[in-house]
């Protein structure tokens, strides 16, 4: 988040409702991967559009995803 308030962005969540609070499974590599995908995302976003972490729950209701969006050539990563 330091790289998000250095370059002026804010970094928006969205959680859906249907999204447990709390999840089973590598608390440490889910950590790692997401502070690469925002990483990435805040490094390729220009200051008019702030990227996006959305999480929600898979329809089957056996999993979860988290996708980061930004504005720069990318764009969406899963």
């Amino acid at each position: 988040l330091e790289l998000a308030a250095s370059r002026g962005l804010e970094l928006r969540l969205e959680v859906a409702p249907d999204v447990p609070r709390l999840v089973q499974g590598d608390a440490l590599r889910t950590r790692q991967i997401l502070a690469n995908l925002v990483g990435n995302a805040l490094k390729f976003t220009e200051r008019d559009q702030p990227p996006r972490v959305h999480v929600f729950a898979e329809a089957d209701g056996e999993g979860w995803t988290i996708t980061v969006r930004d504005n720069g050539s990318g764009g969406d990563s899963r």
